[in-house]
């Protein structure tokens, strides 16, 4: 069925050949021109109801961060009640006191779910594993590792160990054809697949992908990597990959992906991070490919960084969430192309602001944007003059009334080159690093280790050799 968007371009287009023929008479005219005002007043309606929701959104988020900061916020959070939250205080004034949670309770169920915020699931886990041995814990992570593998506000140390959990289970050489792939349907299904919404073999070789790139990071030699976020969004498989250890981690930088990433190039910044990490092995850098990006057709549109800002919210609430008593000194978010956009959404969400935000050849971010909502102390940005693409992005959108907000005329910005410089050579392309494919060895891409744009990076991330 046709959309009323090409039902009134249709009806236009009728009148104007109509018209040149002398088809219609007056009757016709004024019949047509209600139908297509009416069309108009819908659509205008729609875009309304939109922004409407998306305002109530933004909205309640902001009222949950605040109230979170409070003393009635604290208590709430920290109380096990067995009639939930909302009746959290009522429960305390009339003397209720629960015992801790254990594994097979109903608030660990609800950790499983997903249905926790991070900081109610951080406190659920630390009440389950209080008490229990270090191999006890193991067990439990190995029993539950497809669920645990991508629940925001655990250790991220746990995480890691689930998620490799589940490729080692998934992957087990010596199965029949039969059994391996009841096993790997488990396993899609336990990520939250449905039946159906991925091919086997695809999702086999995607998990294998995974598992190789996450060894190709450990042989770079630059400390500890982690496998996180293993999980699903939207039909896609998600993952992150963290060059150092985000329990302990002193700075944080993260990569938010943009149109087209998917798992199979999650090593594309491995190189960058390595080097960066040679310089300061306290840093830990973190590729984050959580949500399903956008196809070219669908760049010009916000629905995928609509859905992808509440996994990545969700995330950067969890290592908040996590690193409570001992917070990293800096957090940097970096979007790169339509990434940024979807970072940026996710910044209106965050409980917490995180340092800066840089943006790398961005494609636009939400019209109306503005630095007061993004949940950053600073912000940067840089656009490569040889990069052709991201000023399309800027310049296409077709879903929000107005043109995208180019991230260098915001507020407070501070605008950085990715020219060449005595730091690094001057980015070529719109890509993270088209210089792995051998069919563009010239070209130098945002996160090539030699740019200026990674020398700009460890210098926002508080690079102590920068000048």
């Amino acid at each position: 069925m046709p959309s009323a968007r090409a039902e009134a371009a249709g009806a236009r287009a009728f009148l104007i050949e109509a018209d040149r023929f002398g088809v219609l008479d007056s009757r016709w005219r004024v019949a047509a021109g209600v139908w297509n005002d009416a069309v108009e007043s819908i659509e205008a309606s729609v875009r309304r109801w939109r922004r409407l929701v998306d305002e109530r959104t933004q909205a309640e988020h902001a009222l949950i961060g605040r109230l979170d900061r409070t003393s009635l916020g604290a208590l709430i959070r920290n109380i096990e009640s067995p009639v939930g939250q909302e009746n959290a205080v009522s429960s305390v004034v009339a003397g209720y006191t629960s015992a801790r949670t254990v594994a097979g309770s109903d608030s660990f169920e609800a950790l499983l779910e997903g249905t926790l915020a991070p900081g109610a699931a951080a406190r659920v886990w630390n009440e389950v594993v209080v008490g229990m041995s270090p191999s006890e814990v193991d067990d439990l992570i190995v029993e539950y590792s497809c669920e645990l593998a991508s629940i925001d506000g655990i250790p991220f140390w746990v995480m890691n160990r689930a998620a490799r959990a589940v490729l080692d289970w998934a992957l087990e050489n010596g199965l029949g054809e039969r059994r391996r792939r009841m096993r790997l349907a488990e396993v899609a299904a336990r990520m939250g697949f449905t039946p159906g919404e991925v091919d086997m073999r695809e999702f086999r070789d995607e998990l294998a992908g995974i598992r190789r790139d996450v060894r190709q990071a450990e042989r770079s030699g630059t400390g500890e990597v982690q496998l996180l976020a293993l999980g699903r969004h939207d039909g896609v498989v998600t993952a992150a990959v963290s060059f150092g250890d985000l329990d302990r981690a002193s700075r944080i930088g993260m990569l938010v992906s943009g149109m087209k990433s998917d798992v199979g190039g999650i090593d594309d910044s491995f190189k960058a991070f390595a080097r960066i990490r040679e310089r300061n092995p306290d840093v830990g850098m973190v590729t984050w490919v959580g949500y399903r990006s956008p196809e070219v057709w669908e760049e010009p549109f916000q629905a995928r960084a609509e859905a992808g800002r509440l996994t990545l919210a969700s995330f950067l609430d969890g290592l908040s969430a996590t690193r409570r008593d001992d917070p990293p000194s800096r957090t940097v978010v970096v979007g790169h192309s339509y990434g940024s956009n979807t970072a940026a959404e996710a910044l209106k969400l965050t409980r917490e602001p995180v340092d800066a935000f840089f943006t790398m050849g961005s494609a636009g971010l939400k019209p109306g944007t503005s630095a007061e909502q993004l949940h950053a102390r600073e912000l940067y940005a840089t656009l490569a003059a040889k990069d052709r693409i991201a000023p399309v992005g800027v310049s296409l959108h077709l879903s929000e009334p107005g043109p995208r907000v180019d991230p260098r005329q915001l507020d407070g910005v501070r605008v950085l080159s990715a020219e060449e410089s005595g730091w690094g050579r001057g980015v070529t392309s719109h890509f993270l690093n088209p210089g792995q494919d051998s069919s563009a060895d010239r070209a130098v891409g945002y996160l090539d280790p030699r740019s200026t744009v990674v020398h700009q990076l460890s210098a926002i991330l508080g690079d102590d050799d920068k000048e």
